[in-house]
């Protein structure tokens, strides 16, 4: 039944994906076996607010996306929403809502969100949600994954950060198994190598 509604719901041109991020706070420890780690030191409140997305791993829902590209999160009970906002190359701005679903763990630091981006009104299908890793926090960078590599986003409290910073957090994806030549930087001059 369930595929059958998502089904009904491609072909009436409403499938969405799941986006991207959520949450953290402190720091998270470099990896050395190639294999992705959450962090566990995960504090929603120190998290909440506006971020600047520095870079990505290619993704089909921000490829009109140009900088600034930002994602702003709200702690709302046991939910955090999510507003992925992006200026287009048509001058236009895109905007995505998501949220991200707060569980026990969650709340005793752990890194491993689920996140949905489907409509409000089909949420409760429970369709479309994907876990989501919080791989890095600290007060002024945060990293976010999904688990299986594909995805990553590195953010920053500030629009255009200090490039060392963003090397070191590059360095940190790399250790994790991420292939950050596919990188796609939203300041691409800035960060040119």
């Amino acid at each position: 039944m369930k595929n059958l509604l998502l089904i009904f719901l491609c072909a009436a041109g409403s499938c969405f994906a799941v986006e991207s991020s959520v949450s953290v706070s402190s720091a998270a420890v470099g990896n050395e076996s190639g294999k992705i780690v959450a962090i566990n030191n995960f504090a929603v409140d120190k998290y909440m607010g506006k971020w600047f997305e520095i870079a990505r791993l290619p993704v089909y829902f921000e490829k009109r996306c140009v900088a600034p590209v930002t994602t702003e999160y709200v702690h709302k009970g046991d939910e955090v929403q999510i507003t992925n906002t992006c200026a287009t190359i048509s001058g236009d701005t895109y905007t995505r809502d998501g949220v991200a679903y707060l569980s026990e763990n969650n709340l005793n630091g752990s890194g491993k969100l689920i996140v949905t981006s489907f409509p409000t009104w089909l949420r409760w299908t429970h369709l479309g949600r994907s876990d989501y890793w919080v791989i890095y926090a600290d007060a002024s960078y945060t990293m976010v994954a999904s688990p299986d590599t594909k995805y990553l986003w590195i953010y920053s409290r500030e629009e255009t950060p200090a490039l060392e910073d963003i090397q070191r957090l590059i360095s940190i994806a790399e250790q994790q198994g991420f292939d950050t030549a596919k990188l796609i930087f939203n300041y691409p001059s800035y960060y040119a190598k």
